[in-house]
C-alpha cells in the first residue's frame, strides 16, 4: 500500500511541476501553431522565430479591420488538445489560443488567393506602399 502511495505522489508531483512556469516554458518552447479563418487565410505562431501568439492576435485584428466587409471574423485553431500531454494542461485551461474554436485541418478551406490579394492591397494602401 505504501509503495502505491509513493508512486501516486511522485506522478502527481511530476504533473504539477511540469505546469509550473520555469519548467513549463522550457517544455513548451518552440511549438508552432497554425490558425485559419473560414475563408482559408492562415496565421502562424512561430515562437522560436520571434512570432508569438500576440502577433497572431494583432495580425488577425488588422485582417478583420481591413476586410470587415468580407464577414470573415472568426479565427480557428487547427490543432487539437491532447489530454495525455499533461505538461500542457495549464495552457489548455488558461491560454487564449485554446479558447478559440477548433477546425480540423482536413476541413480547412484552401487558400483564397483573391482574399490574400485584397488584404495585401488594403494593407499596402494604409502603409503608403505602391507595388
Amino acid at each position: 500500500m505504501k509503495k502505491s502511495i509513493k508512486i501516486f505522489v511522485i506522478i502527481s508531483g511530476l504533473v504539477l511541476l511540469s505546469n509550473v512556469p520555469p519548467i513549463r516554458w522550457i517544455v513548451y518552447f518552440g511549438k508552432d501553431h497554425v490558425y485559419s479563418t473560414a475563408q482559408g487565410v492562415i496565421f502562424e505562431e512561430l515562437p522560436a522565430f520571434g512570432a508569438p501568439y500576440k502577433n497572431v492576435e494583432s495580425n488577425f485584428i488588422k485582417y478583420k479591420y481591413l476586410l470587415a466587409d468580407k464577414g470573415d471574423t472568426i479565427l480557428y485553431r487547427t490543432f487539437s488538445k491532447n489530454a495525455l500531454k499533461f505538461w500542457n494542461w495549464y495552457d489548455y485551461l488558461y491560454h487564449p489560443r485554446y479558447k478559440l474554436p477548433y477546425m480540423n485541418k482536413d476541413e480547412m478551406p484552401k487558400r483564397n488567393e483573391k482574399i490574400y490579394e485584397l488584404y495585401r492591397q488594403r494593407y499596402d494602401s494604409l502603409q503608403g506602399i505602391n507595388r
